[in-house]
This record gives structure tokens, C-alpha cells and sequence, in this order.
């Protein structure tokens, strides 16, 4: 008898989760990404940003809302109703395994870094593929991506589409400012000063490093050959010395 009424309470229950479809705008849609991306995706950065403040609430709020507002403006060029759902999955994805790697590896995304991971063979690729990467992509990839799709996004005439896109870019624009502007000397001195941290934001690292990485834009390629050394001249060796041995390791 009880266990026929905990099903019978249970199904209801079960279909009104199935039914759970919240209806939400893109702009807000994006908001949400990027407060996940803000909180939750970027551990290493408040890591490393907040290591030279540790315990102020204004440095933190000041980065805070700069990550959010520079996410709001890179999501809000990007994410559209016709693309959103599958532009965000992918996003969220390249966060999980971001996240994870540079955690693990202690490395920064920048152009070249990501150049490197484009030209990473499959051998390479499926040694970085271990147990301690399941937790990240459920909890920063999978679990977020359950809910995305459960959504329904509203639906706007294209004029109506363009003014709420104009005004949530200024919004989202005004937001980054004012986050900078909140603790400007912290926030200036830590750019100048450990101008590496930027590559720890993420999905924004991506976002913006991937077209310069396709592109192959590295200044060391684009400098001109010189010759160096050119001085140099071999000195004999006297009877009695050794033979010395020179090693060269290469790698990334």
C-alpha cells in the first residue's frame, strides 16, 4: 500500500519536472552564462588574481563584474536566438576542459598555447584524456547543458531583437567598466604587473585567442632571419681533455 502511494505521488512529480520548460530571452539566456562562466568557470583566475589581495571584497567585486561584463560583451556579439543553444553547449564545454587542463598543467590559453593544442596529435589527445576530467565536464559541461536545452527562447521581430541587443551591449559594456573603475589602482596594477592572468579568463582566453592561433599570428615567425654567432670561432682542444657531450632537449 505505501510503496503504490509513494508512485503514485511520484509520478506527477516526474511529469511536471518533464513539462519544466522556463521560457527565457537570449539576452538573459547570455547574462546567466556569463555569471556560470564568472563564478564556476574560472577558478584558476581568482586564484591567481585574488593571491595578491586576499580578503578584499572590493577587488573582488570589482573583478567580478568585470568578467561579467566582458563575457556579456563577447557573448552578446556571438550568442543569437537561431545559434544560442548550441554557440553556449560548445562554450561550456571549452570551459570544462579549459578549466580542468590549466589546473592541472598550470599553463595560460594564449595564441600560442592554443596553437599548440591545434596541432596536438590523437596519440597526445587520448594521454590527456583521464579519469580526473569526468567531474569538471559533469559539473562545468553537462549539468548546465541539461538545463540550457530545457529552455525555450522567446521570440522577437528583428527590430525589437536589435534594440534589446544594442542596450544589453551597453549594459554589459558599462558593467565591465564600472568593475574596473571600482578598484582601478588594483585592477590596473594587476594587468600591468602580471599581464599573464587575462589568459586564466575563460572562456574569454578562447574566445579571443583562437582567431589569432587559426591565423598563425606570431610575431617570432614574422621577424626577420639574423644570423647569430657570427663571431664565433672553434677553438682546439687540448690532447689531454675529455671530449665534451652537448644536449640538446626540444619540445613545447
Amino acid at each position: 500500500m505505501n510503496a503504490s502511494v509513494q508512485r503514485s505521488l511520484r509520478l506527477p512529480a516526474l511529469a511536471s519536472l518533464h513539462r519544466w520548460r522556463p521560457q527565457l530571452s537570449t539576452e538573459a539566456l547570455i547574462a546567466l552564462t556569463s555569471l556560470f562562466f564568472a563564478v564556476a568557470g574560472n577558478g584558476l583566475f581568482w586564484h591567481s588574481a585574488m593571491a595578491s589581495h586576499p580578503g578584499s571584497l572590493r577587488y573582488a567585486l570589482s573583478l567580478f563584474l568585470l568578467l561579467l561584463g566582458a563575457h556579456g560583451v563577447l557573448l552578446g556579439i556571438l550568442v543569437w536566438r537561431w545559434n544560442a543553444k548550441v554557440v553556449t553547449s560548445v562554450l561550456l564545454l571549452v570551459t570544462a576542459f579549459a578549466a580542468h587542463y590549466m589546473s592541472q598543467f598550470h599553463i595560460y590559453l594564449d595564441a600560442d598555447m592554443l596553437r599548440n593544442v591545434l596541432a596536438t596529435d590523437p596519440k597526445e589527445s587520448r594521454e590527456l584524456m583521464t579519469a580526473s576530467l569526468v567531474w569538471p565536464v559533469l559539473l562545468l559541461a553537462v549539468l548546465p547543458m541539461v538545463l540550457l536545452w530545457r529552455v525555450e527562447l522567446r521570440r522577437r521581430s528583428w527590430g525589437r531583437t536589435l534594440l534589446w541587443r544594442v542596450g544589453f551591449l551597453l549594459v554589459a559594456a558599462v558593467t565591465a567598466v564600472g568593475g574596473a573603475l571600482i578598484s582601478f589602482q588594483d585592477v590596473s596594477a594587476l594587468m600591468r604587473n602580471q599581464r599573464e592572468v587575462r589568459y586564466l579568463a575563460t572562456p574569454a582566453n578562447v574566445l579571443l585567442g583562437m582567431p589569432r592561433a587559426l591565423r598563425g599570428d606570431n610575431p617570432v615567425q614574422r621577424a626577420p632571419k639574423l644570423p647569430i654567432g657570427t663571431d664565433a670561432k672553434a677553438t682546439p682542444r687540448a690532447p689531454t681533455s675529455k671530449p665534451r657531450l652537448l644536449v640538446i632537449v626540444m619540445g613545447e
